[in-house]
């Protein structure tokens, strides 16, 4: 095909089931050119292929899966408990921010600053903050600090984490080969860290991020399905894989699955996101290119509602005020927080000496990892004891078979009349007991209004044989120091919930989240 102009526009019609959307390309010149084509063609496949919600769920797990092997993430390697440092709090009118430093690969560390509120009454949103290629202050320039200063004053406990190489990040640079899976596994454990926090519900998590963020930020929200909410800015147009920054395109993620950045976005589907887009950069189009296809994909999966685009004409690539209101207003309504207008006079803008996690006072630990090298090797050596999903993505058949095989449940004895711990006397499995009684009235489990049936023991507790869902009755089975009959601890322990628009949490022994479900389950139990 021969160059064309950079105005000419080319319009296609794409298929979709009964519904077709014309895809606008703006054509540039050589490479881009190709490139816009190359997603075309296979964003015109993928909606032929996967129209229908269960092609589309086993396509979503071949991305993820496509992703994490591209990146050497899998299976996923082991999540011990972290080990954190915190320092330097500032308190300042209705939040508070430290610096702080987790040792995400034994001698690595993700460095940034936690924003907390410190008006919360009772566990409250998390969200997490990566920045993008904006020199040279990354986490640390002023609109970055604005966003996460008044997210926390909404009521959110925020992490603004560094890229690697990139401020008190320097254990090696950003240039690093393996860069992508690096932050990746750093934003992953920093979900760890938030959800693990007593101020932080586990169930209202969220990210976001403008630029090499926003790529940060669909990346994570496709793989980890405890992001409730997502907004990635400025970023999701027609690229793909080794496109961009080593830390977007660096390793293999999108070739294994033949994908790009628009089908991975989708993938996040049924889970609310906001995608960002303005009309003087890349994302120009993204209203008519792009974002057609994710709303289709999130229709199919049945949540057509929880996908938004809000495209600034006349903007440029930054997270400006307005777009950081979009965001405020999207976590305010899918996470459950007070919307609140942002008022820089309320908000303290740091130096941002103040805000290094490593510093004169504050050193880099001895044991530190120094050079591309030697943190190669300790993220190649990391532990990966779970095994599980090795193979191919498990289909939607195999799961719900999965599903249908009879499991053990404990019995109303063992719960010890619902206290709030309980230890079994032969495998040391601790049980605890989590009510919460801000969840609706619960109605479906196994079938539409049948709920949660009990053994006739723990009818004597609830008389209709049901758990309300408002209860919200998790059953948290955890590693204890006691060891079962044959001198061995127990790997694997479970979260139980009552399955409906909620994820059950396979826990080893360390407390590494082995695998998270997101569509609803019946009650899992390991031993």
């Amino acid at each position: 095909m021969r160059t064309m102009d950079s105005k000419t526009v080319l319009l296609r019609m794409v298929s979709c089931g009964r519904a077709s959307f014309a895809v606008l390309i703006l054509l540039l010149h050589g490479n881009a050119l190709a490139d816009k084509l190359s997603v075309a063609r296979q964003l015109e496949q993928s909606q032929a292929k996967y129209a229908t919600r269960e092609a589309w769920t086993q396509r979503q797990a071949e991305l993820r899966t496509g992703f994490l092997k591209g990146a050497g993430l899998w299976p996923l390697p082991d999540r011990p408990p972290l080990k954190v440092i915190a320092h330097s709090r500032r308190d300042y009118g209705g939040y508070s921010v430290e610096n702080v430093a987790l040792e995400t690969i034994p001698g690595f560390f993700c460095t940034g600053n936690l924003y907390r509120s410190t008006r919360l009454k009772g566990p409250g949103p998390a969200i997490l903050c990566p920045h993008g290629h904006f020199r040279p202050l990354g986490r640390f320039r002023v609109n970055h600090q604005i966003r996460c200063a008044h997210l926390a004053r909404m009521g959110a406990t925020v992490f603004s984490v560094s890229m690697v190489g990139w401020q008190d990040s320097q254990q090696t640079s950003h240039n690093n080969p393996l860069v992508l899976a690096l932050q990746t596994w750093n934003n992953l454990r920093a979900i760890d860290y938030l959800a693990a926090m007593d101020n932080v519900d586990p169930r209202r998590i969220g990210v976001t991020g403008a630029s090499g963020g926003g790529t940060q930020t669909f990346f994570l929200a496709m793989l980890d399905e405890r992001i409730k909410a997502s907004a990635p800015a400025v970023i999701v147009y027609p690229w793909a894989a080794p496109q961009g920054c080593r830390c977007e395109g660096g390793l293999p993620v999108m070739q294994e699955a033949r994908t790009n950045a628009i089908e991975l976005a989708a993938a996040v589907s049924p889970r609310a996101q906001l995608l960002i887009s303005v009309g003087k950069d890349s994302t120009r189009n993204f209203p008519n290119f792009g974002f057609p296809f994710i709303k289709r994909c999130y229709e199919i999966s049945g949540h057509g509602g929880r996908v938004e685009n809000a495209h600034f004409a006349n903007e440029g690539h930054d997270f400006g005020p307005s777009k950081r209101r979009a965001v405020y207003a999207f976590f305010a309504k899918h996470l459950d927080m007070k919307l609140l207008a942002e008022d820089e006079k309320k908000i303290t803008l740091e130096k941002p000496s103040q805000m290094l996690a490593f510093n004169d006072k504050h050193p880099l630990p001895a044991r530190a990892l120094k050079g591309s090298t030697a943190i190669a090797k300790a993220f190649k050596n990391l532990p990966r004891s779970n095994k599980q999903g090795a193979g191919k993505p498990r289909t939607s058949a195999a799961r719900q078979s999965r599903r249908d095989k009879p499991r053990r449940i404990p019995t109303a004895k063992q719960i010890a009349g619902f206290r709030q711990s309980y230890v079994h006397p032969k495998t040391g499995v601790k049980l605890t007991l989590k009510l919460d009684a801000r969840q609706p009235p619960y109605t479906t489990v196994h079938k539409p209004g049948k709920g949660l049936n009990l053994r006739k023991s723990w009818q004597k507790k609830y008389e209709s044989g049901v758990i309300p869902y408002r209860l919200n009755a998790s059953f948290v089975y955890e590693e204890t120091s006691k060891k079962n009959p044959a001198g061995e601890k127990n790997k694997y322990g479970a979260y139980f919930t009552p399955p409906i628009d909620v994820r059950i949490v396979i826990k080893d022994s360390g407390g590494k989240v082995i695998a998270n479900f997101a569509e609803p389950q019946r009650i899992l139990c390991y031993h």
